[in-house]
């Protein structure tokens, strides 16, 4: 089974990427965060995320990114767009609140086949263990620093050696086979 991990979406990206493969034929997506502040249309973008999440919930999966926090997003965007399309501004403030309320419970990362650890930005000089994802208690704001704030945040070094990083594009990051690829991945 082919899980495509998708990261940073615009809305024409999005609905591009699904000519991949239809959910009720046993896809499964794994989106990497950054849902809003990517393009006029960060609203259509996730509540379309949010539906299919819910119409297919064993198909769908949704990581948070650096984007998916009131304080980053009201300053890239994603407010703004609210309050284009709903007035009173009380009305678009209510909306904005009940995403970010939304958007502190998600799951920060993934693991794929027990082999590959899935996030938006990287790892943390405080990930010990995986098992310390687990123990962030959510509902949450993304914190200045820290084990989250690093994992959401974090660029890897690429000057470390025989570690290989796969590049952030646009919005389509990486197919894994379940079987092999990800087999080959993590031994290289």
């Amino acid at each position: 089974m082919l899980i495509p991990l998708f990261n940073k979406l615009s809305y024409r990206k999005l609905k591009f990427n699904f000519s991949l493969g239809n959910p009720r034929q046993g896809h499964r997506y794994l989106f990497l965060g950054d849902y809003v502040d990517r393009g006029s249309h960060s609203l259509e973008t996730i509540c379309l995320l949010l539906a299919l999440k819910v119409k297919y919930p064993e198909s769908f999966y949704l990581l948070r990114g650096n984007h998916e926090s009131a304080r980053i997003n009201k300053k890239y965007g994603f407010f703004s767009e609210i309050s284009e399309q709903f007035l009173p501004k009380r009305k678009a403030e209510m909306i904005f609140f009940t995403f970010n309320q939304a958007f502190n419970h998600m799951p920060i990362a993934s693991v794929v086949d027990h082999s590959v650890f899935c996030c938006h930005g990287g790892l943390s000089p405080s990930l010990k263990s995986i098992y310390c994802i687990n123990k962030i208690e959510r509902p949450t704001e993304v914190p200045r620093e820290g084990l989250l704030s690093d994992v959401l945040w974090s660029d890897p070094d690429e000057k470390l050696k025989g570690i290989i990083f796969l590049r952030k594009f646009s919005a389509f990051s990486l197919m894994v086979h379940r079987n092999t690829a990800c087999r080959n991945i993590c031994k290289a």
